[in-house]
Formats: structure tokens, C-alpha cells, sequence
């Protein structure tokens, strides 16, 4: 089993060389040329970026990374590496949006013609409409997965769950769902809670999209 995301943030610090390694190994497997692999090649490919930028970019985003691992506390409440994935990919974003910037100053986008709206967002000028290129909200992001995978489980379950995640103490659940579905008490919901995580995990563990959900399930 990989080391905690936290560990590995501590090792960096302290110079550990397979720390570096494993950190870039990710990075890497996000930046894959196959965009069914590579998740910031995906967004490479949406904002038609060259080839010969690419490389220069996801150079970037390590050094950005490895910069807030070791000189801020940005990163620490981090918990997992599908939130790393997300935050690297907004760093790519950021790093994107600087690229269109410096070089529509230079005026060196010729195949596209960007502007920049009031959010300093990227808008092409190109596509039907001028329609906005969307900036992914990736908590928005994390928030549908979570509920694609609370789709598996019944009403009920879903509902008590959702109260667990949100942070709700066992009173304010038992307030909110004893005459919806008849729980007793503190003992009768802690019941059905674990009930109902056992039968999720079974049933997430069946279901074809599991590798993709593994880390935020385990979570």
C-alpha cells in the first residue's frame, strides 16, 4: 500500500529522494500524451495548446508543486492524491490562462484569437459564438463523483450518508430522519449506518467504474 499523500509531502521536505520519485510518478501518469490517461492532456486538448508547449508547461506545474510543498502550508490539509490530481490540474489552468496572457501581449496567438473576459477567464473567439471556455470547479467536480457513487444505495442510505459527510453529529441526523424512517435512537442509527456502508462497498466493488472511484471511496 502507497504512503499517505501527507507522508510523502513530509519526506520532500526532508530531502527524500524516492519521495521526489513517487510525487513525479504521479504527476507524470496525469500529464500521460493518451488523454483517456492523462487528465491535463485532456485539458491541453481543450484549450489547443501545442505540443511544443506542453512539455514547458507540465515542467512548470511540478515546480509550482514542489514550491508550495516546501516553502508553504498550502498543501496540508490535503488528504488524498484525487485531491492532488485536481490540484494539479488547476495549477495546469492557471499556468494555461498565464501562456494565452504573454503571448496575446506578444501577439503570438495566431491559430486562435483569445480574449479575456472580466474573470480573466479565456474566451476564443474562434468557437461558435464566442462561448467561454469553462474553468472546472473541481470541489463541483468531486461532489458528482461522490453522488454517482451514492447512487448505488437506497434512499435512506443515501440520505444518512450524505448527512455523515456534510459533518451532522448523530443528534442532528436522528432530528432529521426519526420520523422518515423510523429510527429510534443514537444505537438504531449507528446500526443502519454501518449497514449501509457494508452494502455500498459491495456494491461500488462490483461496479465497472471502481478503479476511478477507488481513492476518493476509501476516503
Amino acid at each position: 500500500m502507497g504512503k499517505n499523500i501527507q507522508e510523502v509531502f513530509s519526506l520532500i521536505r526532508k530531502g527524500n529522494k524516492n519521495a521526489f520519485l513517487e510525487l513525479n510518478i504521479k504527476l507524470r501518469i496525469f500529464m500521460n500524451p493518451n488523454p483517456e490517461i492523462g487528465e491535463i492532456t485532456q485539458i491541453y486538448n481543450h484549450y489547443h495548446i501545442e505540443e511544443s508547449t506542453r512539455e514547458e508547461i507540465n515542467s512548470d506545474i511540478t515546480l509550482v508543486i514542489i514550491e508550495k510543498i516546501l516553502e508553504s502550508n498550502k498543501l496540508d490539509k490535503m488528504k488524498n492524491w484525487i485531491e492532488f490530481k485536481w490540484y494539479a490540474k488547476r495549477v495546469c489552468s492557471n499556468l494555461i490562462k498565464k501562456h494565452f496572457r504573454e503571448n496575446t501581449i506578444r501577439g503570438q496567438n495566431e491559430q486562435i484569437d483569445y480574449v479575456f473576459d472580466d474573470d480573466d477567464e479565456p474566451i476564443s473567439r474562434q468557437f461558435e459564438g464566442g462561448v467561454k471556455i469553462e474553468h472546472i470547479d473541481y470541489e463541483e467536480e468531486y461532489k458528482k463523483i461522490y453522488d454517482q457513487i451514492l447512487k448505488l444505495t437506497s434512499k435512506q442510505c443515501k440520505d444518512i450518508l450524505i448527512a455523515e459527510r456534510a459533518g451532522k453529529s448523530a443528534e442532528e441526523t436522528l432530528i432529521h430522519l426519526r420520523k422518515k424512517y423510523r429510527i429510534k435512537n443514537r444505537n438504531n442509527l449507528s446500526t443502519r449506518k454501518n449497514k449501509c456502508k457494508d452494502e455500498l462497498k459491495k456494491r461500488v466493488r462490483k461496479d465497472v467504474r471502481f478503479s476511478s472511484w477507488r481513492e476518493i471511496f476509501e476516503n
